[in-house]
């Protein structure tokens, strides 16, 4: 990621909660973060601390994710 300017943008990560490596480096390049994660709030709240270590907001969020679909609070809204 080194080189891209992610300022001003926002990105969801999948499976955020069990490792740090995505969101990190897109945190990195200056983009917002939620961290998704489906049973672990611990870690993924973790996951967005160390985010904001480089200067971003970050927050956790529950959604199940498949496909082409974000489930969120009961409702789908496409992705992509």
């Amino acid at each position: 990621m080194v080189g891209i300017d992610l300022c001003g943008r926002v990105a969801l990560v999948t499976g955020a909660s069990r490792g740090l490596g995505r969101a990190a480096a897109l945190a990195r390049a200056g983009a917002d973060v939620v961290v998704n994660y489906l049973h672990n709030q611990k870690a993924a709240r973790a996951v967005a601390r160390s985010c904001e270590e480089f200067g971003v907001r970050a927050s956790e969020l529950s959604t199940f994710v498949t496909g082409e679909t974000l489930n969120v609070n009961g409702g789908a809204v496409l992705v992509g």
